[in-house]
């Protein structure tokens, strides 16, 4: 798959997972547990292909990203984009709000909650 596609997943998920355990005060007063799906799409009126799921967690000044098998316990929110969208969050080409907007990002759950674990990985 081409660069912003699901090959270069696990090198964004390696990314935030380093920031999240290096950078105390991005998760500073956050304790979230956030379930993001990376999907691909696929014809028009039918739901988008899971290709991956990981967990995030935010504890006061720490954090961690884990690929799982699928959806495990309960979550503040499901996030559920594309590769690029994940990359773009990441690098902070791609503002949260204006990918939920624009549907680049879908959340299921808490949407301040989900800002702000999106604000954490930028």
């Amino acid at each position: 798959m081409t660069a912003g596609g699901v090959d270069d997943v696990s090198d964004i998920i390696r990314e935030c997972d380093r920031r999240l355990r290096t950078e105390p005060t991005r998760t500073r007063g956050l304790y979230m547990r956030f379930l993001i799906q990376v999907v691909v799409p696929t014809t028009p009126g039918r739901a988008p292909r899971v290709v991956e799921r990981y967990v995030v967690r935010l504890g006061d000044g720490t954090g961690y990203v884990r690929l799982v098998d699928g959806p495990e316990g309960t979550y503040d929110a499901t996030l559920s984009m594309q590769a690029g969208t994940l990359r773009g969050l990441v690098d902070g080409r791609v503002d949260a709000l204006e990918a939920i907007r624009t549907s680049r990002l879908q959340v299921a759950g808490s949407l301040s909650k989900a800002a702000k674990m999106a604000r954490a990985l930028q």
